[in-house]
């Protein structure tokens, strides 16, 4: 019995072993896919969240391209006014109760109205003068707006807040946070009008010429010292809208403009191409993407040295830009 049970024991425990085989590879194919699907809608997360943080990089440089890219002038007070800019909707909503999206309007017409004494009284004289004195000025204008932000606000940290501003819209496993893609919108909306500025318009193909060659663009009648002057207004106009938007988004104090979002505007600026309007989304959106994953992989606090790594190889290995070729708008 022994001798004739073997080997039907043997087949037995044979089709039993391919059977437990077969299953293990199946709990492990099906283990494998559950994990690679919940690391690609990970990554997929990763990526949107950078491509909200791009946006508003971009709609944050778009002034600093503007100015650079028209008159050649090197704002480093640019990034106070965006703080300027959010602290005027912050103190709108709190003191009237105007909801943030509508008081962009407010912020766009307050730092116009400063980007005009700024051009009459300290850019326009400056230029002439050469790169240092106008890198010295608005660099000292930065330390002023920043000092005088602190003396009339604090230097504690303000955000924002409203009764949307948590809400997140879900696509399958996909999360929206509705007040970035809100944001993402408006920056791709304010870009656009930009850019339909500079080529569709008589002003903006003034701009353009005026960046190109100011010599031959006053000898066809183009006043340049009038572009100058509405380019830096539309230009810190701009800059309202983005502080707003920043504050919409994360918090803010005075010290945050010459820190952070200056350095950030800097870098959008170089990876998209200098003095490359359309460039700016681009550079914007690189910055951003490369932003988040390098927080996800390496930390979230080497995600700012990681985005300047980035920047400073771009910078010498590529000068003018990860897509632009061209220094004119």
């Amino acid at each position: 019995m022994s001798a004739s049970a073997s080997p039907l024991l043997q087949k037995i425990r044979g089709k039993f072993g391919i059977l437990t085989i077969f299953v293990v590879i199946l709990v492990l194919v099906a283990v494998f896919s559950i994990f690679a699907v919940k690391q690609l809608v990970l990554y997929l997360q990763i990526i949107i969240l950078g491509i909200f943080l791009g946006g508003l990089y971009a709609v944050a440089a778009i002034s600093f391209a503007l100015i650079y890219g028209v008159m050649r002038f090197f704002n480093l007070a640019h990034g106070e006014l965006l703080i300027i800019g959010a602290y005027v909707s912050y103190w709108v909503f709190v003191l009237a109760k105007v909801d943030p999206l509508l008081s962009i309007v407010l912020s766009f017409a307050a730092l116009s109205l400063i980007g005009l004494i700024y051009c009459k009284g300290i850019a326009s004289p400056i230029i002439k003068m050469g790169v240092n004195p106008t890198l010295i000025a608005s660099f000292g204008l930065a330390l002023a707006l920043q000092g005088l932000m602190i003396l009339f606000w604090s230097g504690d940290p303000r955000a924002l807040v409203t009764d949307y501003s948590k809400i997140s819209v879900q696509i399958g496993p996909i999360i929206f946070p509705l007040m970035r893609l809100i944001v993402l919108i408006l920056g791709i909306v304010i870009l656009a009008l930009v850019h339909f500025f500079l080529t569709k318009t008589y002003l903006g193909r003034a701009c353009r010429a005026i960046s190109q060659d100011r010599e031959a663009a006053e000898m066809v009648g183009i006043n340049a010292e009038r572009i100058y002057l509405l380019s830096f207004i539309i230009a810190c106009g701009l800059a309202g809208i983005a502080g707003t938007l920043i504050g919409l988004v994360y918090s803010f104090e005075p010290t945050m403009g010459l820190r952070i979002y200056l350095l950030k505007s800097i870098a959008v600026v170089v990876l998209g191409g200098v003095g490359s309007i359309s460039g700016v989304l681009a550079g914007g959106l690189t910055l951003g993407i490369a932003e988040v994953l390098g927080a996800h992989f390496i930390g979230e606090g080497y995600r700012h040295a990681i985005a300047f790594i980035i920047f400073l190889i771009v910078l010498i290995f590529k000068p003018a830009g990860l897509f632009g070729r061209v220094t004119t708008l």
